[in-house]
């Protein structure tokens, strides 16, 4: 009897330990698998974080890849399966891979939804007082994850790009690697800002109580700074538009904020301001621009790239006059430029991305042409991008034009009075539309 009882007791203890070692062995392999998908996600946001996070995911990864091995060194040690080496590499490329595509395609949700906004106080608001909106659509001073998110999901989301989502975070890195090209500093909202100061100075309409700038991302409906300045100002609203003014992006925006404004109590109405680019003076302005530029050359074999910035052809459907504002003003342009001495047929409107005719097709055939000297002109690109301050002078090199061939590129308006004043004028029009 006792010795069928201690027979019983090993026999149990023999299969409780082989459960524990099943146990330990299934703890081992979920542990590699984790090890590995942690050090998938890692190097996703290895590529995305800014440079000054890059410790953090470096970090992950060493902690990943060393859970892994440490799971898979066991996974191999209890185990007398040599088959089960290759199962256990197999199986921590699939978590590195799932874990990758994991994290690459929860980036767009890191969009912020939140539509940023300044406010400056041009005159003591009182109850009737009219709030200008300055929609901007101007990038980050410096790299940013989330405006980037926003960036990509809208083009996902509206059909204009088609990406996989393994490829999202290379786009995030193609970002980061352009700031970094340009010394991680965009001066686009600065420019965007001065614009602002000056209208502050120019303007000077007692009916106008506020000056609020929107940047253009995120979603205007929980934008609390600029309902809560609409709502103090218990008016009207004028909404201008500095930069592509009807396109899609500026469109949607108008519409978020209409949407928003329902909300508002005592809220009268919002007031489209007519495109700045309808100004004559911009247009003057730009021309003059061009024409310092050809001094002492014969302007007969003068020629002028007009650059504008260009959409994305989903977004085509949902244009409210973008392109014919654009041409509208290039058209103005072309016809002051002739009237200086430039032939028409030398004056050539192209786009920085996204559409063609490009810029480097434009200056190849104004060289084919004969042209000597050829100004490119961003003409309806309100504020550096990161397409001017980069691609722009590498589109003009990548036309290979005979060394006897002269090419002076210029910077976008920036912050020059003169688009300060196109945007006072097309204030005040909606003003006196409004009155």
């Amino acid at each position: 009897m006792l010795k069928e009882r201690f027979g019983a007791a090993l026999h149990e203890t023999v299969l409780s330990s082989e459960t524990l070692t099943e146990r330990t062995s299934v703890a081992n392999w979920l542990f590699l698998l984790v090890g590995a998908a942690a050090t998938g996600a890692a190097c996703t946001y290895l590529l995305v974080v800014p440079r000054r996070w890059l410790p953090l995911p470096g970090a992950l990864i060493v902690c990943s890849l060393f859970s892994a091995t440490r799971s898979m060194d066991h996974v191999l040690k209890t185990s007398e399966a040599t088959g089960l080496i290759g199962m256990a590499i197999l199986l921590s490329g699939l978590g590195v891979s799932v874990g990758f595509w994991l994290a690459s395609a929860s980036l767009p949700l890191l969009a912020d939804r939140n539509r940023e906004a300044s406010e400056a106080l041009v005159s003591s608001a009182s109850d009737s007082a009219v709030t200008l909106l300055v929609l901007s659509f101007a990038a980050p001073e410096r790299y940013r994850v989330r405006w980037t998110a926003w960036y990509v999901r809208r083009l996902l989301e509206s059909g204009a790009l088609e990406l996989p989502s393994s490829a999202i975070p290379f786009v995030f890195l193609s970002e980061r690697s352009r700031y970094g090209a340009i010394g991680d500093y965009l001066p686009a909202r600065a420019s965007t800002t001065a614009i602002v100061e000056q209208l502050e100075a120019t303007l000077r309409e007692p009916a106008i109580g506020r000056i609020v700038i929107a940047w253009g991302e995120g979603s205007l409906e929980s934008s609390k700074g600029i309902v809560s300045s609409v709502a103090a100002s218990g008016g009207r609203t004028i909404v201008v538009t500095l930069g592509a003014d009807g396109s899609f992006r500026s469109t949607e925006a108008i519409l978020e904020l209409e949407s928003a404004l329902e909300s508002v109590e005592d809220c009268r109405s919002l007031l489209v301001a007519p495109s700045i680019w309808h100004s004559g003076r911009l247009a003057q302005k730009l021309v003059t621009r061009i024409l310092d530029t050809t001094r002492g050359a014969d302007l007969k074999t003068a020629g002028v790239v007009l650059v504008g910035e260009g959409q994305p052809e989903a977004w085509e459907s949902h244009d409210q006059g973008w392109r014919e504002r654009e041409n509208y003003f290039n058209q103005r342009v072309r016809l002051l430029l002739t009237e200086r001495g430039i032939r028409e047929q030398h004056v050539r409107a192209a786009w920085l991305e996204w559409q063609t005719p490009d810029v480097t097709e434009a200056v190849r055939h104004l060289a084919a042409l004969g042209c000597e000297r050829i100004v490119i002109a961003p003409s309806t690109i309100a504020c550096v991008t990161l397409s001017t301050a980069i691609d722009l002078e590498h589109m003009v090199a990548s036309a290979r034009v005979a060394e006897d061939v002269q090419t002076v590129t210029l910077a976008p308006w920036g912050d020059d009075p003169a688009l300060a004043q196109a945007t006072a004028e097309a204030a005040r029009q909606a003003l006196e539309h409004a009155r």
